[in-house]
């Protein structure tokens, strides 16, 4: 039956969507496989072959899911752990890596710290295989805790792996393992090249060789592999079609056009190389399905089978995921094959056309095929991305990839001339870095778009297949409306917060610090209340609070445009992250009281750029139809501390009253109620995290409060929120909505009404 390999694909590919989506991806599947079959465009064959993979691989992925329920209860505590070893062992900056397979069939992402060299004899019995006996600490991955931040628990999970286990490396007895398979024998391999590219090259040229033949990105500085995810060239650093095509290439031109083996043989020896390479190749789903489709090929070939290419990727397709059904939630494996099927689909569109037509149009292909699934993790896309591909695709292609494999060919033959070659490409590809580097200053443009609905993901495929189909069949006016419609259903989702009438206020759980943001209705204005900042392990000021909760959540929701920032006091915990909010972010004001010294470095960086507003008590902050009064503090010079002199803001959003406090204490506490001694509050933001030293009862008595909100980290060494704070809160009725226990708290709120949510952890 002609295409069945193509509906057993699509049918794993429905079966997660199922799992997914539930109802109405059954609905529309089942409405659209009846009307193909009334329309003689499918067999009831075929149509029965795509509703038993559905049912098959829906069952076959449950069956496959993991249980840990075992395990929950010893998270923490130095336990015993069992069971043999089923990856490489990877070497760290930090020390080893690795998966072990325990005896309760649950699988763990092990870590062995070291702060010097790991001990030659952990190292040794630490192999691929072996049976082990380890002691240490049993961790439930983190999840999030906030809408839009990276979800390492689903990450791991999505890699078949369920808990995080660290070994007590303090210990003698903590690793005691015996045996290994043949797997180890192959890892060897890749660990005497990788040595041989680090010894006989540069630290630059090296990490690249690493990088782009063995699938090791650990000697790529960090902020070079940003650049590349920022501009969608990711794909260049993971090992792919394009790599193993190269590499079969290069030996298959070597061993026939020296005479080295005949033509039958040379593709025996490929056979078994590229059998190996994924293996020596760091194993990610693109190196996978690369190596699979040329090995599948050369079979076909020698048994004189032939096999359309997209039967060959679905083969692969279905193999990878009996193998290892995690594979299918995995962004690299769902890219890898979006593309290839993009592309092989379309083959007729570009494949007879210019070279640099060419590289054009399987540019834009490629990044439309993946672009909701991006935007659905990502929150943003880069038009411009279609112009950097063009440009750094065909470099990578035609001179870096080349380039890579045959320095590392040279370091394991013939070091001693790879010297001048290295020099060539650390010059070269230096200047291009820093012209990507210029190019990402000036044209940078991210179309903030937020998350994609999942709703809107089968218009999108079905706009982008007519488009495609009328390119091809060169209907240029259809095929630029349906362009335009693809354009607008971007446009529709990025207006959507422009026509909804409803709004938020979310605290981020940003561990020990503050961090408030307000969308009002229509988007008539987004107000930020302080921007947590964190510290790294030399205790100097990082972006990390910034990049994983602050700005993931803004992109999530739309947010590129900041209209008024207030920053309370000028603490880390409270005004660290505005520093990396001025780099990716268009702010139109500053707020913060006349009291506030902001340091020079911040004010020649905002020069001509922001608005700053200084304000002091009653003033007044406009914005659409809100208003937030100024309640603290004056131009008293009582106030020494900076937690002392915290602006305190008072607003009525969405039938309730609000009032921000920053870490004001019990003695500023007492000169608002003399001063304002009407003032209620149906929201309290609990001042200093829930320190002792304020949040009095004469402060609860007052106010009044229904909710109190708690941004405050967890386990924290201060002991906030202090005990008697919350015992004064519970005693007066107040419902406690702290971040340590809830994650993020959201009030979602139209005209008068709302309602509360938790982003439980």
């Amino acid at each position: 039956m002609k295409g069945t390999w193509h509906l057993l694909a699509f049918s794993a590919l429905l079966a997660v969507a199922v799992k997914t989506w539930h109802l109405i991806v059954v609905v529309i599947v089942f409405v659209w496989l009846w009307h193909l079959m009334k329309q003689s465009r499918l067999t009831p064959a075929q149509v029965i072959v795509i509703c038993t993979g559905i049912i098959f691989f829906y069952w076959f992925t449950g069956f496959q899911t993991p249980k840990n329920e075992q395990v929950q209860a010893n998270s923490g505590e130095i336990i015993g752990l069992t069971g043999n070893i089923v990856s490489e062992v990877r070497v760290k900056s930090y020390g080893l890596e690795f998966v072990l397979k325990g005896d309760d069939q649950n699988d763990y992402l092990v870590s062995y710290f070291s702060k010097g060299d790991v001990n030659a004899d952990v190292l040794n019995q630490l192999q691929t295989g072996a049976s082990c006996n380890l002691k240490g600490k049993v961790e439930i991955p983190e999840s999030s805790s906030n809408p839009g931040q990276f979800n390492y628990q689903n990450y791991l999970r999505n890699k078949g792996i369920q808990y995080l286990f660290q070994v007590q490396v303090e210990t003698n007895s903590s690793v005691n393992c015996t045996g290994s398979s043949f797997l180890q024998q192959v890892y060897n391999v890749r660990q005497f090249v990788l040595s041989k590219a680090n010894d006989n090259l540069s630290s630059f040229t090296a990490g690249w060789v690493k990088a782009l033949v063995l699938g090791d990105n650990e000697g790529i500085d960090p902020g070079t592999i940003e650049l590349f995810q920022r501009f969608g060239l990711s794909h260049l650093l993971a090992i792919s079609g394009l790599h193993v095509g190269l590499l079969v290439g290069g030996l298959y031109y070597v061993f026939v056009k020296f005479n080295i083996v005949t033509k039958e043989k040379a593709q025996t020896l490929i056979l078994l190389i590229v059998a190996l390479y994924p293996l020596i190749g760091g194993g990610s789903p693109s190196v996978w399905r690369a190596s699979l489709m040329t090995m599948f090929t050369i079979v076909l070939v020698k048994i004189r089978v032939p096999l359309q290419v997209t039967d060959i990727v679905s083969l692969t397709f279905l193999l990878l995921y009996l193998i290892d059904p995690p594979n299918l939630y995995q962004l690299g494996f769902q890219f890898s094959f979006l593309v290839s099927f993009a592309l092989l689909l379309s083959q007729k569109l570009w494949n007879n056309t210019r070279p640099m037509y060419q590289i054009l149009l399987v540019s834009f292909i490629s990044s439309l095929s993946i672009l909701p699934i991006q935007v659905y993790n990502f929150y943003y896309f880069n038009p411009v991305s279609l112009l950097v591909n063009l440009i750094i695709v065909p470099y990578f292609s035609f001179y870096v990839m080349p380039f890579m494999l045959l320095l590392l060919l040279l370091s394991l033959t013939f070091p001693d001339l790879v010297s001048f070659l290295d020099v060539v490409f650390r010059l070269s590809h230096e200047t291009v870095l820093q012209i990507l580097e210029l190019m990402d200053k000036f044209l940078f443009f991210p179309w903030v778009i937020g998350k994609f609905p999942l709703a809107f993901f089968i218009p999108y495929y079905l706009l982008f297949i007519m488009m495609m189909v009328s390119i091809g069949e060169n209907k240029k006016k259809k095929a630029f409306l349906l362009g335009s419609c693809l354009t607008m259903l971007l446009v529709t989702i990025s207006l959507k917060p422009y026509v909804s009438p409803q709004g938020t206020i979310t605290m981020l759980d940003v561990g020990q610090g503050d961090s408030f943001i307000i969308e009002l209705p229509y988007r008539k204005g987004v107000i930020m209340i302080d921007a947590a900042g964190s510290l790294d392990g030399n205790f100097e000021p990082s972006n990390k609070r910034f990049e994983q909760v602050i700005k993931p959540f803004l992109y999530s929701r739309g947010i590129a445009r900041i209209d008024q920032v207030i920053l309370t006091h000028p603490d880390l915990d409270h005004v660290g992250s505005f520093p990396y909010l001025l780099d990716d972010f268009n702010i139109e004001k500053l707020i913060i009281s006349d009291l506030y010294e902001l340091p020079e470095d911040l004010q020649n960086k905002m020069q001509n750029k922001i608005e700053i507003v200084r304000v002091s008590d009653k003033d007044k902050i406009s914005i659409g139809t809100s208003v937030f009064n100024v309640l603290h503090p004056g131009n008293s010079n009582d106030l020494f501390g900076t937690n002392e002199t915290s602006l305190v803001v008072f607003t009525k959003i969405g039938g309730l009253r609000w009032l921000f406090t920053g870490d004001i204490d019990e003695g500023v506490e007492s000169l608002l109620l003399k001063k304002y001694p009407n003032l209620k509050a149906d929201v309290l933001k609990v001042a200093h995290h829930g320190s002792k030293t304020s949040t009095s009862e004469a402060w609860i008595d007052q106010l009044t409060p229904k909710y109190a909100w708690v941004s405050v980290g967890a386990n924290n060494s201060y002991g906030h929120p202090n005990p008697d704070v919350i015992r004064r809160l519970r005693d007066n009725r107040v419902v406690l909505l702290r971040t340590d226990k809830l994650g993020a708290i959201q009030y979602n709120f139209s005209g008068n009404k709302g309602t509360l949510y938790r982003y439980s952890p």
